[in-house]
């Protein structure tokens, strides 16, 4: 099934770069990055939303990185996601162009804020998107009847 969509909104929650745990002595980095996924079964809207945390020694985060994606399917394609047990499912395709979506545009808003920095030389590295999204995504609403 084609489902046709719309990037309404992309929103870059929070950025930090933290001075005092940043060594230059140092050299590497790890990263987290955290993925989470909410639904507005009103707006017909699907959020992505990436928490990118970079460490150069364990638990002292030296940036923050936190940006949300706003996704926007048509109506009459969303009622179509829902299963017989009444629950939305994005199907895995989707969601994966969601997120590599996301991931490139989370990658060029940090290197944005980075560059000119001591921190230019991080980056989010490559991510395998069948790694990344494993299933379809589903999600219950609470009906107000």
């Amino acid at each position: 099934m084609k489902i046709d969509y719309a990037i309404k909104a992309i929103e870059t929650k929070n950025f930090d770069i933290n001075y005092d745990n940043y060594d230059r002595n140092i050299e590497g980095s790890t990263f987290d990055l955290q993925t989470n996924y909410f639904a507005d079964d009103e707006l017909f809207i699907v959020k992505l939303s990436h928490t990118l945390i970079i460490f150069q020694a364990e638990n002292a985060p030296i940036a923050t990185l936190e940006v949300d994606y706003t996704f926007k399917i048509l109506e009459e394609q969303w009622q179509e996601l829902y299963n017989e047990d009444g629950a939305l499912i994005i199907p895995q395709g989707l969601v994966m162009v969601f997120y590599n979506i996301a991931i490139g545009t989370t990658r060029g808003i940090l290197h944005a804020k980075l560059e000119k920095t001591p921190f230019s030389t991080y980056y989010i590295p490559p991510v395998v998107l069948q790694d990344a999204v494993k299933s379809d995504l589903s999600f219950e609403f609470k009906n107000e009847d």
